[in-house]
Formats: structure tokens, sequence, C-alpha cells
């Protein structure tokens, strides 16, 4: 006897006894299920779901539609048996015939457990179950969701029009996460506001593991407490002959991907007592336990951090930092770059909280420093924390009535509609500077500063632009002796929490230097721009290995904020007053650039920069400003004669334009610069690059936030690689300091644009820093082109200033996870075909628990249709989705599904290796990456044809016919013929693995004329029946 049949049988002892002591004990203590009128366990091997319920009038058996499969079920007291798994792109689900099991005018419950497959991003509405009609639209009950909306629908249709009640998706069931649902319909009078007393109102109650949810909202009726109600209903009007079907909301429509099991129809609603009576019938004794651990995150010791106070150091002074998080014990030490953070001392610890003094040297570069919380159990996520030459001060100290200290950099957090301030004395005159760092800090608020005279009055107000990430900067000049207020609000009043620096006084920063580059093993000075600045003049030094130069002299020493960021060049570097004060000559430059930084300083300027070139010679051009923090809109005009030969000007918003223009004539272009905002300011720089088509360029951009680590595995990152003109391998070159390597080590020569995927491996007995930088190299005709690997644009890597023209990531340590070996690969993804992967994986797999896998791919996402989201997306290429490995095993043939229809040529991928508690579960205790690979898709069946022209007789004959596969497709296929015309007989002819020829019997009637026979079709089938290769028409002939 099968596990779930004893159940059964212990319900049925329960009932009997309950009968031997009364009917008072029975409705206490009777079991719920042997109420049900239609109960399927889908426990049966395939086919159909057979009917077990003893208290129906009729057997209500469940036809599968589109083969839908069974699988071991992974539900709660269920193991034993099977559940079945639905796919809404094959469009299967199970359809129960109309009876008086399924037509309810006294009321319903719908019983089962659910799991769901589809991303909260799913636009598409996706059916659980209902018994609904596909033209009239009657609904007896029904459930479907729309995962984007995040809202569950529970609804009936009564000839009137849809009514519904909404419960929140998440709280129901979510994504991969089991459940057990019971949705009740009870007929009743709905309390007010319904005007009359009648009983044509319906109450809908959902109950989650035995548990009511409250709804979100109802159609035309009231929610009151746990329920839901419909007013008005016409019952009569719900009945319909149409059948009920379950992973679908009708026929064919609105199917669903995911598991359903221990589907029970109740035709009564059952009360709240009988619903959490009926889960742990379900679900057994440990029911509840097992239920709360699917909504629980998977324990974690690697350490976070939550919050920084102050969130700044003052340079040169001891600041006292209070630092705030999770798993913050044992042993824990500041670092920066994976090495202890110097001149830091821990006070007190907790595993919630850690108490630092730091004391930086007086000559430490003012700079955000990515800080990290190592312990005995990993790394955390890298915050930023700014080092700078203010006092640091809590805004909450600011607030008690007394004027502020100044200046000085007050710490605070802006929330919702919050509006913090601080007061300030001035003098008539005096220059005031109040600039917030919040977006540079990883907040996500959209902050707005004004400056308010002590009576409220406004007196200027700022909100951010592309400069300093976002931040805003306002600076005054107080217009008497008094007292003022600086505020700070959100642009929407809606912030989410984000933490804020406030920096405040007659300040001296400084936001970029110009140039903003500088050439190797060159010493160079540069113009310092920004407020507050009295002599501009710095020193730029490059020291070897270092994507960045060091910023010195006066006006470096004298600022008081964060310093910009000067970057290494791979070209010549001018101004663009030396630019205009000759002619650039790219003639004699070779394929180099030259980079010319400028200011259009008024609203009306436009920089006229002469450049000498050869007639024919292509010239690329190309100005940015966003990339570089300013608000710039670039537009290029290029003249030769006073004869315009190219303009170009920047999208709103992109922040840079970009041509190629190829002269006519020898001698000299003009290039002019201007703003397509007209804007002004000392801020507004923009940077042009001028080199002649073809010279070499590289750009590596990493398209993540962060990389998560294992302490043993891999972790994986998406980047995107730019390239031009004539470039050899790239190399990968990670910072040494990182203490980790990457796969693969040399990008071979592709496209121009490519993204790819590539592994981070710790390295044994190294540390592995808390922040990654990379280079990348590549060699050209004038050597090796050295570059920085960058950030996404307007992106704020955890943090981190996305303006920074340089990549630095967090890396986040974790527990150990496998490591998965790639064994073999197929030759290639051939289009319809399922091939296999052998995978190994290294690292143990703690008992209980199994290693889920899954292809991360960057094949694009292919709508069904591009006009309606709902509609959802083509399959991709994928691994089988209940591909697991269990613990204790190490070696794996995983399934790889490839559609007929996948629109590349190439996929480049990762597997992905997830330890679960199930091949479904959400809960992921560990990740774990392959290496990088691509794999090339092809069509399996390169051709198909008669291996003679076929000549056919009356009566049998055999038509030899050649397949022509693809190198390395090798399985079985089976050939056909089809569209011949009436009287024809023909059979299909399997041809075995690696087999390409084939005879096909084909029969012609007595009486058949000469001649050719037409629109006959030549069919090549993969072994899962997809189409590998269609002739048409197929060229036949009789000659009797």
């Amino acid at each position: 006897m099968t596990a779930r049949a004893m159940n059964r049988f212990r319900h049925c002892l329960v009932a009997l006894a309950a009968g031997a002591v009364g009917t008072h004990a029975l409705a206490e203590e009777s079991p719920v299920r042997p109420t049900a009128v239609v109960d399927l366990t889908f426990d049966e091997a395939e086919g159909v779901a057979e009917d077990r319920a003893g208290s129906g009038e009729t057997k209500d058996s469940a036809q599968p539609m589109n083969a839908p499969e069974r699988i071991s079920s992974p539900f709660w007291n269920a193991q034993a048996g099977r559940s079945t798994k639905l796919d809404a792109a094959k469009v299967q689900y199970f359809q129960v015939a109309n009876s008086p099991d399924l037509n309810h005018l006294t009321g319903s419950t719908l019983s089962f457990y659910f799991l769901n497959l589809h991303e909260l991003s799913d636009a598409t509405f996706r059916g659980i179950a209902a018994k609904r009609s596909g033209g009239e639209q009657k609904t007896n009950y029904g459930l479907n969701f729309q995962p984007s909306s995040k809202k569950l629908q529970v609804y009936v249709h009564d000839g009137t029009g849809y009514k519904v009640v909404g419960f929140p998706l998440e709280e129901a069931f979510g994504v991969r996460r089991l459940a057990h649902l019971a949705a009740t319909f009870r007929p009743g009078d709905a309390p007010d506001p319904d005007a009359d007393t009648d009983t044509d109102d319906l109450e809908i109650k959902l109950y989650v593991n035995g548990k009511p949810l409250k709804p979100l909202d109802s159609t035309g009726g009231p929610v009151l407490a746990d329920a839901g109600w419909l007013t008005d209903v016409n019952f009569a009007g719900m009945v319909s002959d149409a059948p009920l079907t379950i992973g679908s909301s009708f026929p064919n429509g609105e199917a669903v991907s995911g598991l359903i099991d221990e589907f029970l129809v109740f035709n009564r609603p059952l009360s709240s007592e009988e619903a959490a009576r009926l889960f742990r019938e379900v679900a057994g004794s440990d029911g509840d336990a097992l239920a709360r651990l699917e909504t629980e995150a998977p324990t974690t010791a690697t350490p976070t951090i939550t919050d920084l106070s102050p969130r700044g150091v003052q340079i040169g002074v001891p600041t006292r930092l209070t630092i705030s998080g999770q798993n913050l014990a044992p042993n824990p030490t500041l670092t920066l770059l994976g090495r202890p953070l110097e001149h830091s001392t821990v006070v007190e610890s907790t595993p919630e909280r850690i108490v630092a003094e730091i004391t930086l040297p007086a000559d430490h570069t003012a700079t955000l420093l990515p800080l990290a919380i190592r312990t005995d159990s990993g790394v955390s996520a890298s915050v930023p924390l700014p080092a700078d030459r203010l006092p640091q001060r809590m805004l909450a100290e600011a607030t008690n009535g007394q004027p502020a200290e100044l200046p000085a950099a007050y710490t605070g957090v802006l929330n919702g509609t919050d509006r913090p301030r601080i007061l300030i004395e001035g003098k008539a005159g005096q220059k005031l500077v109040a600039e917030v760092e919040l977006k540079r800090l990883g907040g996500a608020a959209d902050p707005v500063i004004e400056l308010k005279s002590e009576n409220e009055t406004p007196l200027a107000v700022v909100w951010g632009r592309s400069q300093r990430a976002g931040d805003p900067r306002l600076v005054a000049t107080l217009p008497q002796d008094g007292r003022y207020f600086v505020e700070l609000h959100d642009l929407a009043y809606k912030a989410p929490r984000s933490p804020f620096r406030l920096l405040l006084g007659d300040l001296r920063l400084m936001d970029s230097v110009v140039p903003p580059a500088v050439v190797p093993a060159e010493a160079a000075t540069a113009t310092a721009v920004g407020v507050g600045i009295a002599e501009p003049m710095v020193e730029l030094a490059l020291e070897a290995g270092e994507p960045t130069a060091t910023i010195g002299g006066p006006a470096a020493a004298a600022s008081q904020g964060i310093l910009p960021i000067a970057t290494q060049s791979d070209g010549r570097e001018l101004t663009e007053a030396e630019a205009s004060a000759e002619v650039v000559d790219l003639a004699g430059n070779g394929l180099q650039a030259t980079y010319v930084t400028g200011q259009l300083a008024t609203a009306d300027e436009t920089d006229r920069i002469l450049i000498r070139v050869p007639a024919g010679q292509a010239i690329d051009l190309r100005a940015e400003a966003k990339s570089w923090g300013s608000p710039v809109e670039p537009v290029l005009t290029v003249f030769q004669n006073e004869k315009r030969i190219g303009r170009q000007a920047a999208k709103p918003g992109d922040g840079a334009a970009s041509l190629t223009v190829t002269p006519k004539e020898d001698g000299q272009i003009e290039v002019h610069v201007a703003d397509r905002l007209r804007g002004h300011g000392a801020d507004r720089l923009y940077r042009l690059r001028l080199a002649p088509a073809g010279t070499p360029e590289i750009k590596v951009t990493v398209l993540d936030e962060a990389i998560v680590l294992p302490a043993t595995g891999r972790g994986v990152m998406r980047i995107r690689v730019e390239r031009r003109g004539d470039l050899g391998p790239i190399r990968m070159i990670p910072d040494e300091a990182a203490g980790v390597a990457v796969e693969p080590t040399t990008i071979p020569p592709g496209p121009e644009t490519q993204n790819l995927f590539i592994t981070v491996n710790s390295i044994v007995g190294q540390t592995v820093a808390s922040t990654l930088r990379m280079t990348v190299e590549a060699d050209t005709p004038n050597g090796p082109l050295r570059r920085a690997v960058e950030a996404t644009p307007g992106k704020s890597l955890s943090g981190f200033d996305a303006s920074r023209p340089y990549f630095e990531t967090p890396i986040v340590s974790t527990t150990a996870a496998p490591a998965v070996e790639i064994v073999r690969l197929p030759a290639a993804a051939f289009k319809g075909v399922t091939e296999t992967v052998g995978l190994q994986v290294v690292g143990d797999v703690p008992a209980g628990q199994v290693v889920r896998f899954s292809l991360v791919s960057d094949e694009p996402a292919r709508p069904n249709d591009p006009s309606n989201a709902a509609a959802g997306n083509k399959p991709m290429v994928r691994l089988a989705q209940d591909a697991v490995l269990a613990s204790g095993m190490t070696d794996a043939i995983i399934p790889l599904e490839v559609p007929a229809d996948v629109a590349v040529n190439e996929i480049g991928a990762v597997i992905k290796a997830e330890v679960v508690p199930h091949a479904w579960s959400n809960r992921v205790a560990a990740v774990g990456y392959s290496a990088p690979f691509r794999l090339a898709v092809k069509d399996a069946v390169a051709n198909a044809a008669a291996k003679t022209a076929p000549v056919l007789k009356i009566g049998e004959n055999a038509a030899p016919i050649v397949v022509e596969r693809q190198e390395g497709f090798t399985q079985p296929v089976r050939v056909e013929l089809r569209g011949l015309p009436a009287g024809y007989t023909t059979s299909p002819t399997e041809l075995p693995a690696a087999a390409s020829e084939a005879s096909l019997a084909i029969t012609v009637p007595e009486g058949t004329a000469a001649g050719a026979v037409n629109d006959v079709e030549l069919v090549v089938l993969g072994p899962n029946g997809t189409v590998l290769k269609s002739v048409k028409p197929f060229a036949i002939e009789v000659q009797p």
C-alpha cells in the first residue's frame, strides 16, 4: 500500500471511529477530504488522472491535453506519489468533462497544491483552474493571475461580466514556492454597503496552507476581514456545460507553467475550521512547519553592511564609525580592496554592530573608500565611505534650534516625504555651497536642495542633473545677515530610504581636471574645475599598472571634498586652447587618437578646431560629455572650404555625438563643437576624440552590479566588448590585489560588439579582495593598447559613482558552492532537437539537498507578439527544467532542449548550479557556475532529397532518400511523405543513429495516369516529432 493510500485509509478509520462515538464527535473530528466530489491525485505514471472521490455522483476523470508530464511530487506528504508538471509554451492542461459534480449553485471549494514557474516579470494572464466557457465566458469558478501585476484573481462570470476578488500573489504562492490553496465560494447576503437583504451575493475566501489570506480588492463589493464580497450575482448565469480545466482558464487558453497536485472539488464552501483541517490532512502533521520554511530565506553567515554612521571620515582626524548590519562576527576586520584598513581599530563588536575608530594620515587622498567587512565566514559587499577634509557630523546634532557648524559634512537619511533641514547663520554677501552626496552613496532618491530664509521664504532651489551622478549642488550668496534653512526633499516626495551627506559652507570642491587623462610615464599638469578653487593648476602622476592618476599640488591639498578621477590616455591630449592655437595634424599622427578637452562656459559658445587631413582619409569624431559628468549635449559640425560636410547632434539624454567624415580634398577641415542645450557654467565640459577611421580601440563594459563569489566555485559576470580597428586577441587582466582569476583569460577576435560571460575564481592560497578592478590589453600596429574595464553608464555599482570611467565592483564572498565542470558539450545546439550535456560537480552537497542546473545565456528574448507584452515570449534554448543531481552524486547527463525556431546562430552561456531542497524550489542555499562556453546553433538536417529522381510504377515502389546531416548530429530520425493523392499509400521510415540513407515505400493505385505528382512534401522528423527539414514540392513522377 502506498503512503498516500495508507493516508486515505487512516482518514476512513477516523471517520468510522467518529461514527462509533456519536454524531457530535463526528461533526468535530470527521475528515474533510472524503467529502470531496472530485479527487485527483495525479499518481498515475501517465495519461488520464483518475477520480478517486467517493462522494461524487460520477467519476470525473481528467483528460490530459498536449501531453502534460508526471513527475515525482515535491509537495508535503505527497513525495511518495506523483504530481503533474504543465508547460504553458506547449499549452498543457487537464480537462474534466461537465458533470453534476462540477456545477454548484449552493457554493463550492477548490483545493490543490500549486507551484508557479512564471517569473514576476511575465505580463501574460495564467489560468490555474476554471469552469469557464470560451464563448459566453460564463464561469462557475476560476483562478488566474498575471505575474507582473502581482495579483491572484478568484472570479466568476454570471453572464453580466466578470466579478473578481483579488489577492496578493506573492503572499499566496510567489515564484517556485510550494503552496496549498483552497478557494471557497459561499452564496449569502453581503454586509453594508450592500443595499438589499437578498441572498444574491457571493463571499469568496482564499486559504493558503490552511490560513485565510486577506483580499486586496473586490469588484463591486466590500472587503471585510479575510473575505471579499461580490454583490448582485446571477447564480444561474454562472452555470454552463463548459469543462473544468486544470492548468488553464479554458480549453487552450491562458495556460500556466507549474506543478499541480491533490486537486479536490467540494460541492459546498468549506468553513475556516474545515479548510485548516483539510490542509493538515493533505500536508501531514508537519505541514505547518514545512510551509513556514518556504517563506524563509536560507540562512547565511555572510556579513552584510546595512548602514554607516557617520557616512564619511575626516582625513587626518580620528573618526568614530558605527557599522550596522548582519553577521558582522566573528573576528571582524575593516577592509579596502581585500586588505585590512590601516589606521583602523575595532572598539566594539557584535553580530549586528561594529564601532571602529579610523584615523587616516594627513596626506591621504580624498576619495570614496570601498569599505567592506571580513569575518571568518566571508566578505561583505563593499559600501562607499567618503574620505575628505570636512568635519563629520550627524544631522540630528544640528536640529536643536542652534545654527550648524560650518564647514562640515552632515549625515542623514531621506525617506518618503521627509524634509530634513538644517539651520545656519550667515552674513550678507557670504558665499554658501550646499552639496548632497546621495546617488554617489548608492541612494535611489532624487534629491532636491532648497535655501529658505528664517521666515520660510524660498531663495533658491536646485535638483540633480547629469553632473555628480545626479546629486545637486546649490551655490548662493546670502542677501543679508541672519539665519537661513537648508532643506532637502525627494523630487517626487516618495524617497526610498536613502542615506546622504550634506556638505555645507564656503566650500572648495574640485569637480574635474582638464585634460581628464594622462599619458603613462609622463608628468603632466592640468587645470582644476569646480567651486572655490583659487589656484587651479594641479599635477597628474600615473603609476605603472594603475588605471587612474593621482592628483597633487596646492589645489588638491586645499580641496575639501572628494577629488575627481584622471584616467590613462591612449593618445595625444590637448586642451581646446592648445588645439585652437595651431592646426591639429592627423595626417602625420598615424593610427593614433588625439583628444581635445574643452569648456562651453557660455550659452552661445562654439569651439572651433582646425584639423589637417589628407584627401580620402575617413576621420572618426566623437564628443562625449555625460560619461565625464558634464551636462553638455554635444553638437558636432564639420566644414571644409566653408562647406558643411557633416553634422551630428546628441540625442536627448545621450550626452555624446559621433560621426565619420571623409574630406574630398587635401588640406584642412574645421570642427565646430556646441551645446544643443545652450547652457552655461564652468562645469560644461566635453572631450572630443579625433582619429583616422580604423584606429584600434577597445571598450569593455561590465553589465552586472556585483560579483557573488562563493568560498569554493565560480562567480559570473556579463560584459560587453566593443572593438574597432586592427586588434589582436583581448587579454583579461584582473587587479593583482583582487586575489582572483578570470575565465576566459583571452577573448579571440570577433564582431565589433559582443556580449560575453566571464567567470571569476578564487585562487587557492590567496585572500580574495572585497572589490575587483580589471584592465584589458590587445596588440595593435602601434604596440599594446591597454584599457580599464568600465562600469555600465548610468548605473551606480553598489554606491560607487557611475560617472567614474573605470570599473570597480564588489566581490561578495559567500559559503561554499558546487563547482561545475563541463565534461561534454554537444557538437552544436541543433534546432528542434534535445541533446545532452555532461557535467561533473566538485564539492559536497548537504544531505537532503539537490543541485539544480539551468542555462544562463545571451540569447535574446523573442516576444510572441511584439505589440503585446502580455503574449509572453517564445521558448529559448534551455536545460531540462527538472535537471537535478542528488546529494552524494558527482556526474550528471542533462538534456539540452533547443526550440526549432531559434533565431541566432550562436549562444554564449554558463551553466548555473543551485543547491536547493528540490528541483523547483526558490530556496537557494548556494550558487556555482561552469566556465563560459559558446555553442553554435544549427539546423540538424541540411537537406533531404531523393537519391535518384523517383519514377513510380503502379503498385509497390521503393524511393531511395538521402538525408544530409549537419556534422555532429547523429540522432535517429524519421522520414515520411505528406500530401500524396487519395489512393496512394506510404509509411514512414526510421533512420537509426548516424544513418543517412532510407527507402520510402510508396504504393501507387491501379488506374493512375502518367505524369507528375504535385504538392508532395518530404519531411524529416527528429526523435521528439519536431520537423527538422521540409522539402516541398518533392518531385515525384508516375510512369505506369
